[in-house]
């Protein structure tokens, strides 16, 4: 009988309040359910870090947004995250 590895989910945030260390987000059954995780983590980091700019109406929001790369950078290039999976040694 074969047994499924565990996935661990890590992210990395690079920002001015940040670290900079990798943290681990959850643990899935399959490499799948840990890709759908993040990616779902990330729409929601893009819809936390995207606003309307009040003095000049503009949206700002990610520049970066690649969901097979799992990676986000801000327009600017001062903050980013990239996520990744791992698979647990048994």
């Amino acid at each position: 009988m074969k047994t499924e590895k565990p996935f661990i989910v890590m992210a990395v945030d690079r920002n001015d309040c940040s670290d900079e260390k990798p943290k681990s987000l959850g643990q899935f059954a399959t490499r799948d359910e840990a890709a759908a995780y993040i990616r779902e983590d990330m729409r929601g980091y893009c819809d936390n870090y995207t606003f309307v700019d009040e003095e000049t109406g503009k949206t700002v929001g990610p520049s970066v947004y690649d969901e097979d790369k799992f990676y986000i950078e801000s327009s600017d290039g001062s903050s980013s995250c990239s996520w990744s999976i791992v698979e647990a040694k048994p």
